[in-house]
């Protein structure tokens, strides 16, 4: 459990990092509108060299816009609080102290509007047209390491770069590379192929809620 959960957050982080790369650069307008074969539904595909920044409060989860209260259905007009998963009295050696979120949007004008429009599709149809076979077999396969066992996008990383890849035409990521690759011995520190540390090392977590995951309906 403790090497799947952090395995879990560092391959979220990578796959996020092209996506935070183009909401939070400078002022490009590397962008285009499509339309979705329905006529009805308007999408922004963004360039992976853009630095347009169409959410300016990308650092803000969308899990903080949830709605607390339900307006429709058995619990019509009932509370609920998800925030305190993550918004707490902290307990040593944490020292943050941010209960009081819980109860208020402490946010900036220009992050009180939800601007992670991604969100708001319906993907239901898209969805449903695949096997739930497919998915198993995509999600038990390994697309972190090679056949080698050396982390994969790391070999992509060092070699030169897909045209598509290179925002600032240096020719070389400058990026954080992969080099983690979860091979932890007895207490926690991970391992090369070759037997020396990587300087990573997991560490044990209580079970996290699963309040935001999309399997329990939550964006």
């Amino acid at each position: 459990m403790r090497r799947s959960v952090d395995k879990t957050i560092l391959i979220t982080s990578l796959v996020a990092l092209p996506f935070l790369l183009a909401n939070c650069g400078g002022s490009g307008t590397d962008t285009a509108k499509t339309t979705a074969s329905d006529g009805a539904t308007e999408k922004t595909v963004v360039s992976l060299n853009s630095d347009a920044m169409l959410n300016p409060a990308a650092y803000i989860p969308p899990q903080c816009y949830t709605q607390t209260r339900d307006e429709t259905g058995a619990f019509a007009g009932k509370s609920s609080n998800p925030c305190f998963a993550c918004h707490n009295m902290g307990k040593e050696p944490n020292y943050t102290n941010d209960a009081d979120l819980q109860l208020t949007y402490a946010m900036p004008a220009f992050a009180q509007k939800n601007n992670w429009s991604n969100l708001f599709i319906d993907r239901r149809p898209e969805i449903a047209a695949i096997a739930d076979a497919k998915i198993l077999e995509y999600v038990r396969q390994d697309n972190y390491h090679d056949a080698d066992g050396q982390v994969a996008l790391q070999r992509v990383l060092n070699a030169p770069l897909p045209a598509g890849w290179d925002a600032n035409g240096d020719g070389k990521w400058n990026g954080y590379i992969p080099d983690a690759y979860f091979s932890f011995d007895d207490t926690g520190f991970d391992h090369a192929p070759d037997g020396s540390y990587t300087g990573w090392r997991a560490f044990a977590y209580a079970p996290f809620l699963g309040t935001f995951w999309p399997t329990n309906g939550s964006t």
